[in-house]
């Protein structure tokens, strides 16, 4: 006698689940969008526009730049003449500066050591002009002079505002041209007040 198995037991029903394949999306092949594009145009433009402005492009904001510099200059020129008890003295050409100090033992001026007083050079734009006890100084016949040094290598070089070691001073007036820019800037002293900076 032979028994049967109800009908679906005994027997494995196996069911094959096939996977989708993925679609890859076109948009994500390394590539960069538009919008990420015109981001990095716009702030590349603002790094350029600021660069611009930092290097010179603002011929008044150069003029004012030049001015303070020039400022720290004289103030650091006096106070190292109190302070050493030694005459300095700032020789001003009309594209350019340097602070120069007087050798006791040679008796002459001589360039100093220090960074600060080296000789400045404005940009081609600009130029100086000196008023001392209110008369114009021709700048122009200074003997250092690139003319006058070839012909005289020997020509002493001397400073055009003197700062004493005794704490007295010059009363004169520097003025600071810029060509782009309307009206001077300029530093003043009365010889007994500490130089101020007015601005056009």
């Amino acid at each position: 006698m032979t028994s049967q198995l109800p009908q679906g037991f005994g027997v494995v029903q196996t069911q094959t689940i096939r996977a989708k394949p993925v679609k890859q999306n076109a948009d994500n092949t390394g590539g960069f969008t538009l919008v990420e594009i015109l981001v990095v145009m716009v702030v590349v433009g603002i790094m350029a526009g600021m660069v611009v402005l930092s290097v010179g492009g603002n011929p008044q904001r150069t003029l004012q730049k030049e001015a303070r510099r020039l400022a720290v200059v004289i103030r650091t020129a006096a106070d190292e003449a109190l302070l050493q008890g030694r005459e300095f003295g700032l020789r001003i050409n009309p594209n350019s500066y340097q602070v120069l100090e007087f050798d006791q033992q040679q008796r002459n001026w001589k360039s100093t050591e220090q960074k600060v007083f080296a000789e400045h050079q404005l940009p081609d734009a600009m130029s100086l002009a000196v008023m001392l006890e209110d008369e114009p100084v021709d700048l122009r016949s200074s003997p250092t002079d690139e003319k006058d040094k070839n012909n005289n290598p020997d020509a002493e070089e001397t400073p055009t505002i003197l700062f004493f070691s005794n704490g007295e001073g010059m009363a004169y007036s520097i003025s600071l041209h810029h060509k782009d820019v309307v009206g001077d800037t300029s530093l003043i002293t009365d010889g007994i007040e500490d130089v101020q900076l007015t601005r056009p």
